[in-house]
């Protein structure tokens, strides 16, 4: 398949799952980062992790 279909529905960085649509979030892009930063704090990851 080619990278211009896979544009059509994911984001950026390519995630092919579910986005956290939190309030005020507005675009994929921002729940994308919601999700990713909702994930982080539940795994209560800080800089410096692996």
């Amino acid at each position: 398949l080619s990278r211009e279909l896979y544009d059509l529905f994911l984001d950026a960085d390519r995630q092919y799952s579910c986005a956290y649509w939190a309030e005020g979030v507005e675009t994929l892009e921002a729940a994308q980062l919601a999700k990713k930063r909702h994930i982080a704090a539940k795994l209560l990851l800080r800089p410096g992790n692996r």
